[in-house]
């Protein structure tokens, strides 16, 4: 006789919904370089791209810049943004 399957509740795309809700998909846009680091520090905390970005946006992770971030010129051109004097 067949093993009856016995499933979590589930959202309707069939992953586990750990939170109690729906998730809502988005886009996010990074550098090769950003994607290369999102994935390392995920995958060095067990974690999906998808779980780290939820834990950092519900406060389980600080995010803080390891050094003040400076923008050369053509960092700023290409965010548009003038170089501070």
């Amino acid at each position: 006789m067949p093993r009856k399957k016995v499933s979590k509740s589930r959202n309707p795309a069939g992953r586990p919904s750990i939170y109690g809700q729906r998730k809502t998909s988005i886009a996010v846009s990074l550098s090769p370089d950003g994607v290369e680091q999102l994935d390392a520090i995920a995958e060095s905390l067990g974690l999906s791209r998808s779980e780290f970005i939820e834990r950092i946006a519900r406060g389980v992770y600080l995010v803080t810049p390891a050094t003040t971030p400076t923008l050369d010129e053509a960092d700023a051109e290409e965010m548009g943004k003038p170089l501070a004097s």
